[in-house]
C-alpha cells in the first residue's frame, strides 16, 4: 500500500553521492491518521507532528498519546 502524493526518488553510490533524481506523482490510497490512544512502538513511529518518543521501562507503563 502506498499513499497518494509526490515522492522524490534519489539514486546514488551513497547518501552523500546522489547521481540521479526523479519526482513521481502517485495516485494511491488515502491512509488515515494513526490513532494514538494505544501505545506506539518506536519501530512503527512515523514522525507525526507534535509526537515525542519517550523511554518505556518495565517499571512504568507505556506512554499514551496526549495533546500538549
Amino acid at each position: 500500500m502506498v499513499g497518494s502524493g509526490t515522492y522524490d526518488i534519489l539514486v546514488g553510490a551513497s547518501a552523500t553521492d546522489i547521481r540521479r533524481t526523479a519526482t513521481l506523482s502517485v495516485k494511491g490510497e488515502t491512509i488515515p491518521p494513526r490513532g494514538l490512544r494505544a501505545p506506539v512502538a518506536a519501530w512503527t513511529f512515523d514522525d507525526y507532528s507534535g509526537t515525542t518518543l519517550v523511554p518505556c521501562t518495565s517499571s512504568s507503563p507505556a506512554p499514551r498519546g496526549s495533546t500538549p
